[in-house]
């Protein structure tokens, strides 16, 4: 019966595991593709979006309690017949006891940062602020950054894969449109160690309480902003996993790219576009605070609520939240983080933003022209 069961599953949950996009297809290595892509992408492109994402819930020795996400991009395409790289550097530190939020964005000319690619090697500044390496299967980073809002934030993190990598899609790759594709996985839970510092006071990592999340994305894609998503990667006390994507279109309804990828506790990986997520409780930006997202054929339901206002640093809402809901009918718990670039509304403030990120842009543009 069980048997019968699981196979039911496995059938509701992988008939729409998405095609490949019409280029060649090329397994995915570790630890080679921990490394940069930018001149040894396995086919030609013409445009090359890549990025490496961190995010996870810390607890300090002391009991205190974070969220973080940083992230580097190193976006390539082509202006006036040139190729130029813009590499970018994004960092949010969510203080959840005391309900404040730190944050900070950084467009770095090409001379100021290095990128291998033969293993996971990079530094952004003239005085190598920020660096991401591995070694020996431990991921790195080392960041010293000022903050929008005056407050000076390093973050020194060890951390360690506990699992296999999840291949978004099954076996890393997803279509994008327009014969564009991305290449994609994730390390779901990595053991964290290290130390927090905002301006003069320190705080050491309880590693058995913390854990974080990464995801490496790269391809021949472009995204901006303009396109809307929400996206959250969920981590349940049950030792169930999910990278969950759902792109909208102009009129805020689901688009081309609706997925949930899924890491069982014994491993398996399941995929589903047979979901849907309810966003409710907007915030004075307009993004929405908590969700309600249901998996039938999983029998999973599960409620996500912030857990720090203003998680809104850069750009777009993301932010450190918690999981509360139920699996097969009993009670299941986590955290999760939320990225969401669909607003309701436009306050000034955002306009402006905008409007200044626009600037910042073109100013890297021509620079590294």
């Amino acid at each position: 019966m069980k048997f019968f069961k699981n196979f039911l599953l496995l059938s509701f949950l992988l008939v729409s595991i998405p095609a490949f996009a019409n280029l060649p297809y090329h397994p995915i290595q570790l630890p080679r593709d921990d490394a940069g892509h930018l001149s040894n992408v396995p086919y030609p492109v013409k445009n090359l979006s890549e990025w490496w994402y961190y995010s996870g819930k810390l607890t300090t020795q002391e009991d205190r309690h974070f969220g973080y996400y940083l992230i580097i991009f190193n976006i390539t395409k082509y202006v006036l017949g040139k190729k130029i790289t813009v590499p970018l550097y994004t960092l949010q530190l969510t203080d959840i006891d005391n309900n404040k939020v730190y944050g900070t964005k950084i467009y770095y000319p090409n001379k100021e940062t290095e990128f291998s690619t033969q293993q996971l090697a990079i530094t952004l500044g003239k005085n190598k602020e920020v660096t991401l390496k591995k070694n020996a299967g431990i991921y790195l980073i080392d960041s010293t950054t000022q903050t929008k809002q005056g407050v000076t934030v390093k973050l020194f993190l060890t951390m360690k894969p506990t699992r296999n990598p999840l291949l978004v899609g099954g076996k890393g790759i997803i279509p994008m449109g327009n014969d564009t594709n991305s290449y994609y996985y994730s390390f779901t839970r990595l053991a964290t160690a290290g130390s927090i510092q905002i301006d003069n006071k320190i705080y050491k990592i309880n590693p058995s309480e913390s854990s974080s999340w990464m995801d490496h994305q790269w391809g021949d894609f472009m995204l901006s902003t303009d396109n809307q998503w929400f996206w959250t990667s969920i981590r349940l006390d049950n030792n169930i996993d999910i990278n969950l994507t759902n792109v909208l279109d102009s009129s805020k309804q689901p688009g081309k790219i609706k997925m949930a990828n899924i890491m069982m506790p014994d491993g398996r990986f399941l995929f589903t576009t047979n979901f849907f997520v309810k966003p409710i409780n907007h915030d004075l930006h307009q993004y929405p605070l908590t969700y309600d997202i249901e998996m039938q054929s999983l029998q999973l339901k599960m409620h996500i609520t912030s857990l720090a206002d203003h998680q809104d640093c850069n750009i777009y809402w993301e932010g450190i939240s918690k999981v509360d809901g139920t699996y097969q009918g009993k009670p299941i718990h986590g955290f999760a983080y939320v990225e969401n670039t669909s607003r309701y509304g436009w306050p000034l403030s955002l306009f402006i933003e905008k409007i200044n990120t626009s600037m910042e842009q073109f100013g890297v543009l021509l620079r590294n022209l």
